[in-house]
């Protein structure tokens, strides 16, 4: 390692200790105010604290609430709130509108990388924060791009699972198919192979699925899809090249660049078969509840 590697080694060191000293210290400071919480931060949000102590009686009327929101160290957010040492408490809509809030958080999420989800909690945890100072207009306004923002990220990690395991599938079937070559005419198999990761690969962009189906079903899904496309492949060459086909396409099967052709063609049709991924336009949080084919 060269002394430029070293030197950058060590700022990194010195830099993540540092981030993690600071939260430590923000951690403790904050359970310090909240002592009948038990509250282990992964990253806090916003605090607002004045110690009830310390407020007299002259300005009790005027003091705000205290409360705090934070994403704890299982990636969930949370608030807590304490209007009990004033008389300026939380209006009911407030709570109402939070409510909605937390609904939009319990959206199952983790599955799109920690960046991801702790971008969609950071959004709701402003929602909460804007609640609470009375922006409820603002708050609303957060939750929705919190929302569309969820929306987008889950088809696309559905698609990214696609485009791993198809790639992976044909690579593993390719091999196979090299290794058995001897014994069997891997051609119309090999294209039947093609022509299905085509199919995939052209629909994972145009497709909405949801990615909360998880990554072994959307592997499993590949590896049958490409299956089924070998198959198809074999058997459109036999289709096509046995006695009760028209002559012109037993013509094309005669030679071998018009095997791979029909080989390649019907892998194409595994478009037909129905997904094992529930398919729809994905609407996680639509407050109708509602999902359309």
């Amino acid at each position: 390692m060269s002394c430029l590697e070293h030197v950058k080694k060590w700022f990194s060191q010195k830099s993540a200790n540092d981030i993690a000293e600071y939260r430590a210290r923000i951690e403790k400071e904050v359970q310090e105010h909240w002592k009948d919480h038990q509250i282990r931060l992964k990253e806090l949000i916003w605090e607002c604290w004045q110690d009830p102590s310390a407020v007299t009686k002259e300005l009790a009327p005027a003091q705000k609430f205290n409360y705090v929101v934070f994403i704890d160290i299982e990636g969930d957010l949370d608030w807590i709130c304490n209007d009990d040492h004033t008389v300026n408490k939380v209006p009911s809509e407030t709570f109402t509108l939070i409510a909605s809030i937390m609904n939009v958080e319990a959206t199952p999420c983790k599955h799109l990388g920690e960046a991801e989800w702790m971008a969609f909690k950071r959004m709701l945890g402003s929602a909460i924060v804007s609640a609470f100072e009375g922006g409820h207009d603002e708050s609303k306004a957060l939750m929705s791009e919190a929302k569309a923002y969820l929306e987008q990220r889950i088809p696309e990690r559905s698609r990214l699972w696609t485009l791993h395991s198809a790639t992976l599938a044909m690579m593993l079937y390719g091999l196979a198919l090299y290794v058995i070559r001897d014994i069997i005419l891997i051609a119309p198999f090999m294209f039947g192979l093609f022509g299905a990761y085509v199919s995939l690969v052209r629909h994972a962009s145009t497709r909405r699925v949801d990615s909360n189906a998880g990554e072994c079903l959307h592997c499993a899904e590949a590896f049958v899809r490409l299956l089924i496309g070998m198959i198809l492949g074999k058997m459109g060459v036999l289709f096509f090249s046995c006695s009760i086909a028209p002559e012109f396409s037993r013509n094309i099967c005669a030679s071998y660049t018009g095997v791979c052709v029909i080989a390649f063609a019907s892998g194409l049709f595994d478009a037909f078969i129905p997904a094992m991924i529930s398919t729809y336009v994905i609407k996680p949080m639509n407050s109708k509840g509602e999902s359309h084919d």
